[in-house]
Order: structure tokens, then C-alpha cells, then sequence
């Protein structure tokens, strides 16, 4: 939900079982996040997904527990910067932000852009994990070069091979990956 108490109590049970980090998924471009006004359909109002953050990272903090966001691309990269530097400022230790705008996918539009996500990366101080156009382990070395990112994410092409980061440390070792 939008307000910014509803995931608290949620999180706060999770902490308590001992989890490092409780994310809060911005990302969401599917008909059911536009239908529940959340995901990506929620993140262009910087100012409530700060306080969303906020509220989980004050939460969560006194138990040691993270508070981390992932986002997609906005409208522009300017916009994109100012949500990703206003949810580092609202207590995100972490960010994934995924290299595709709501509207994207890669079937229509084809690669993420690394470098709109190597931009947010140069524009917070805190980690952030690149998402978007991983399918192989030598995806997953290019993406870092690209990005500049602290990691790397991928759901499609680790439902495909989940050997695809062992792939990638292999090729990074200099072995075939």
C-alpha cells in the first residue's frame, strides 16, 4: 500500500525473526501494481516513496535491520536521479535500480540501459545493484564494467541458469564462463 505506516508492522515481524533487510519493491511494472496504485506505479511520487523509506528505515533501524528499494527507471534520468538521492536521504542503505522505465520491456524495447543506472550509481553514496539485460554469466561481468555497480541482479536469466553467477566468477577468474 501507499500509506506509509501499512508496511511497517509487516517488517517490523520479519525483523524480528532475524532477516538483515526488508526491501521495498518499486519496481512492479505489472497490471495488479497499477491496479493497487504500488510498484512502479507508485515510485513517480518522490515524495511519498521517501516517506515510505523513511518510515521502514526508522522502523527497522534500532533492530539493525536494513532498509533497502528497488526502482526502475523514471521519465528521465534527472528524475531517476532525484528519486534515487531523495530515497538514500529518506534511510535506503541500498539501492537496485532496474535499467527499464514501467513502460519498457525487453521484448519491445530491447537492452536495459546500463548507463542510465551507471548515472545513479555516480550520483549516490550508497550501494547499488544493476538490474535488467543479465541472461549469462558474461552479461554479468559486462553489466559491472558498464554500471560500475556494487552488484548485479537478475531474475529471468538465473530462473534459466542458476549457475549464471558461478558462470560469471568463472569468467572474472579468467576461466571459460
Amino acid at each position: 500500500g501507499a500509506d506509509e505506516a501499512s508496511p511497517v508492522p509487516c517488517a517490523l515481524a520479519f525483523a524480528r525473526r532475524g532477516v538483515d533487510g526488508v526491501d521495498l519493491n518499486l519496481g512492479c511494472p505489472q497490471a495488479i501494481a497499477r491496479k493497487g496504485h504500488y510498484g512502479a506505479f507508485l515510485l513517480p511520487e518522490t515524495a511519498r516513496v521517501s516517506r515510505l523509506v523513511g518510515a521502514l528505515a526508522r522502523a527497522l533501524a534500532p533492530l539493525g535491520v536494513a532498509a533497502t528499494a528497488k526502482v526502475r527507471l523514471l521519465e528521465s534520468r534527472a528524475a531517476t536521479i532525484a528519486t534515487a538521492r531523495a530515497l538514500e536521504a529518506a534511510g535506503a542503505c541500498l539501492l537496485t535500480v532496474h535499467g527499464r522505465t514501467k513502460e519498457e520491456n525487453k521484448e519491445r524495447v530491447g537492452a536495459a540501459r546500463w548507463a542510465e543506472i551507471a548515472a545513479v550509481k555516480a550520483a549516490v553514496g550508497i550501494p547499488v545493484v544493476a538490474n535488467g539485460g543479465v541472461e549469462d554469466g558474461g552479461d554479468v561481468i559486462a553489466c559491472l564494467d558498464a554500471t560500475r555497480c556494487d552488484g548485479v541482479m537478475s531474475s529471468e536469466g538465473a530462473l534459466a541458469n542458476p549457475a549464471i553467477f558461478a558462470r560469471a566468477a568463472a569468467a572474472a577468474d579468467g576461466a571459460d564462463g
